[in-house]
Formats: C-alpha cells, structure tokens, sequence
C-alpha cells in the first residue's frame, strides 16, 4: 500500500519513491476526509477562495489559499479538506522516517515537530522546487524518477530548515564557502563511475563526500559547474557512447549497464545531446577520446531544462 492511496488515480499523476511520493493533481470541487500514512506538503498553484482545512479538529479554517501557498499536515493526521473551485495542485508526501534519515544526514539531528504555517502563507522557494517536480513529473518522456529524488531531497532539506527549530542549524565542520575539497572530489567522482549502472543519489554522495545533502549540492556546483544530477547524466552519456563505439554490444546492454532506465531513455538523451541516435554513433566515423579517471570530464554544455 502507498503513501499515497487516499488521493485518486483520476485526479493525476503520481510517483512514488522510498519513503517519498509526490502527486500532481486538478480536481474539481469536493471535499476530502482521511488520516495521512505520511507528512503532507501541499503547493497550491491556483488560487482556491474559500479554502477549508481541519487538521485533528472538527471546526476547519476557511479563508483564502493563494497560488504559492504551502500547508503541512503530519504524519497519522486526520485531515478534513474542502475546496468549491477547480483546485490545480502538486502534494509531496514523506514518511517520518524519510525525513527523520534526512534530518540526520543534514544536520546530525533528530527530527523536531514542525510548525504548521496558517492557511495562506506563500512560500516562494517551496513553489519553485514543486515547480521543478512538475515539470520533471509532466514533461520529461523518459528517466525524470533520478531528478524527482533529487528535488525531492531538497523540498525535504528546505521545509525541516523553515518550519522547525531545525532552521539555519549547520555542521561546524562545513565552512560557508568553497566547492569540494580534492580528496572529497576524487572519493565522489570515483563512486559514480564505479557504480553508473546503479541509483546514485544526492543523500549517497554526500555521505561519500563527507558532507549535509544541502551543502554538497551547493559545494558540488561549484567544483564541477553542474548539478550532480547533470553531471551523472552526462558521464552515463559519455561512457554509453564510449561503449557504443569501442563495442558489438547490444544497445539494451550498455543502457542497463551505464543505469539508463531504458534503451529509449538513453536514445532520446543522445539525441538532445549529440543529434545522433545510438546505431548512428556506432556507425559514424568520429573518433571519441578515451580518457578515464579524474581525466574525464562529461560535457560542459550539458545542463537539464
């Protein structure tokens, strides 16, 4: 049973991870009454006048919930909504656990209780990562599950460090400034390629790395000039290609073994790069360099829309 089970399939899509979920839904008016298996963030992107909410309570809060506003309902809540307007909406769901194992990473920390926000507070920051998911969720054709943890991870980071005491806590040992240092930068780049056919994410790296989710992301960046997940993406790019063209291997193969979800999501990736679908890159007559190591460097250019 998932996180999830209480919202319809009908009202959208969804997508659901290890202790995350997330749903993207437009409904028409009704009203909804159940106890939340996690905590809920939802991001409203309309505008929902007359908005109704009770969380653990039989007397709701009606007002006014703009476009941009986030309410959280905890984990084991019974929550009691109602909307009167077409209500456009993208719900992330993490289970106490989930954010407990973050809370943890980010900031060596037990969760603390958060503090619920009153019905119609903006949070900008919130709206834009949930608008990231969307996209991710909506848009990408293929292999949009590596870049939802990812976001996901900082919608998790962002809400423990706004509404609880958790806020603007940080390791003593990471300093404000400054990328990765060579050692944490060698230990990184060394376990992505040795592990390209397997999930690689934010949460793993940092613990290679020594560092919070949060700061690593940041401090990754700046050494390397993209996002991690850009940066796997591309190195998974560059070494199919590598074997596409050093190789008789079947396409399915070097797909799998470079942890592309599927042969299509590897083509569709190639040819937003390169112009060329793998059969071509095998058949063409470029001569691609081998290097490997710390000498490897995927494509600058390559940055995810």
């Amino acid at each position: 049973m998932g996180i999830l089970d209480a919202v319809p399939d009908s009202w959208g899509r969804k997508y659901e991870c290890d202790g995350a979920a997330v749903a993207n839904s437009l409904v028409d008016p009704t009203s909804i009454h159940f106890t939340t298996k996690a905590y809920f963030f939802l991001i409203m992107l309309s505008a929902q006048p007359d908005r109704a909410i009770a969380i653990n309570s039989d007397r709701p809060v009606i007002g006014l919930a703009p476009a941009g506003c986030i309410e959280i309902v905890p984990e084991s809540s019974e929550l009691f909504s109602r909307w009167r307007h077409t209500k456009h909406s993208l719900l992330i769901a993490m289970t106490e656990q989930h954010l407990l194992n973050l809370t943890n990473l980010e900031w060596g920390d037990s969760l603390r209780e958060f503090r619920l926000p009153k019905l119609g507070v903006v949070d900008e920051k919130a709206l834009a990562i949930a608008s990231e998911i969307r996209t991710e969720l909506i848009c990408a054709p293929f292999g949009y599950e590596a870049c939802i943890d990812s976001l996901l991870t900082l919608f998790g980071i962002h809400v423990l460090r706004t509404y609880t005491s958790l806020n603007n806590q940080a390791r003593q040992k990471e300093k404000i400034a400054g990328g990765l240092t060579p050692v944490a930068r060698k230990r990184v780049l060394d376990y992505i390629h040795a592990h390209l056919s397997e999930k690689l994410a934010i949460e793993t790296l940092a613990v290679v790395a020594g560092l919070s989710p949060s700061y690593f992301t940041r401090a990754f960046r700046q050494s390397m000039g993209q996002s991690p997940h850009e940066f796997i993406v591309a190195t998974r790019l560059q070494a199919a290609r590598r074997m596409i063209m050093t190789s008789s291997a079947p396409l399915s193969e070097i797909s799998k073994i470079n942890g592309f979800s599927s042969n299509s999501h590897m083509t569709a990736l190639m040819k937003k790069t390169w112009g060329q679908n793998p059969t071509q890159i095998r058949y063409s007559d470029y001569d691609m360099a081998q290097g490997d190591g710390d000498d490897f460097q995927p494509p600058s250019q390559f940055h995810l829309k």
